[in-house]
């Protein structure tokens, strides 16, 4: 009986269009009164009483059908929600700054300022990965001072400061290599920026390192004596 109805409806509906369109194709049906109101007012009750004796016909749902279509409804949900968190994985992927962003960041947080010669504190920084594992090149410029006792130690501070925030990064590491430049004037009265302290801190010494003990513990005292100092100008290295 619901079909019935629901063949009616589409029925209904096909003659109110064709009414509306052209009502003489019923003046069989309505002799002397076709016209669009008489089809349109006709087939639009017909099918407004075919939709309610569907509505009214129409079979309940088993509790079979209930529950196959509440288990369609919850893995569709499912899949919706998988599919979603891909999504934002994917997103949050991308958005995370690479290993060279996030090392290069942390050098221009530590170097973020000015010499006592108005000179920017970073100078370059170089980010190589070797099997996956980073290899830091950095230069910065130094501040002068009164003694060259003063200018190192100002210079084991900036680069203790490095290494530590660069080795406790969480990014795997290689090595790192600092240089620290100051302008210095020769024999004959040339100034020219040169550099007066290089070290290096490679990882099979880092990892030897206790990264949990105090933090200017590691920096003031632990650090000096692990790095390598491959180059010392004499113009520091002497009082």
């Amino acid at each position: 009986m619901e079909n019935f109805f629901v063949l009616l409806s589409l029925a209904a509906m096909i003659c109110l269009i064709i009414g509306l369109i052209k009502p003489s194709a019923f003046k069989a049906l309505f002799k002397e009164r076709t016209s669009r109101k008489t089809t349109s007012i006709t087939f639009g009750i017909a099918l407004l009483v075919s939709f309610i004796l569907v509505g009214v016909t129409a079979e309940p749902l088993t509790a079979e059908q209930k529950a196959k279509l509440e288990a369609e409804a919850a893995q569709k949900e499912k899949k919706d929600a998988e599919a979603s968190q891909a999504a934002e994985s994917e997103a949050a992927k991308n958005s995370e700054p690479s290993t060279e962003e996030k090392l290069k960041s942390i050098v221009g947080e530590v170097l973020d300022g000015k010499t006592n010669n108005d000179r920017p504190d970073l100078r370059d920084v170089t980010v190589l990965l070797d099997s996956n594992a980073a290899v830091v090149l950095v230069s910065f410029n130094a501040d002068d001072n009164l003694t060259s006792n003063m200018i190192q130690v100002g210079i084991r501070m900036k680069m203790s400061d490095l290494y530590y925030k660069l080795y406790q990064s969480g990014v795997p590491i290689k090595s790192i290599t600092i240089s620290a430049y100051l302008p210095l004037t020769d024999k004959y009265g040339n100034e020219s920026e040169s550099i007066v302290c290089t070290t290096v801190l490679k990882n099979e010494e880092a990892v030897k390192v206790n990264w949990k003990a105090d933090e200017s513990t590691v920096k003031s005292m632990v650090l000096p004596q692990v790095w390598y100092t491959s180059y010392l100008h004499p113009a520091i290295a002497a009082e």
